[in-house]
């Protein structure tokens, strides 16, 4: 009996998924959407580095280096 009420449930259901389930073409171009959204608003970025190189006999290195990003109009980052 609990298996017919089961059974039941999942017929009701089962039609109304398919009815509601996105192509794989929509749920990318929400992704793509969404990602690009969020994408928007944070100007720029910069960044200065320093990394020390050390081996095993102690001696060491440095190297400097720095990073600018800056949101443009339209799509992309100028660098």
């Amino acid at each position: 009996m609990q298996n017919n009420y089961l059974m039941a449930i999942l017929l009701l259901i089962l039609p109304l998924h398919n009815a509601i389930a996105e192509t794989a073409e929509e749920k990318g171009l929400a992704i793509a959407v969404e990602a690009d959204e969020r994408d928007l608003g944070w100007i720029d970025q910069t960044a200065d580095l320093e990394m020390v190189l050390t081996n095993k006999h102690g001696q060491s290195s440095s190297r400097t280096m720095a990073f600018k990003a800056l949101e443009v109009e339209g799509d992309g980052d100028k660098r």
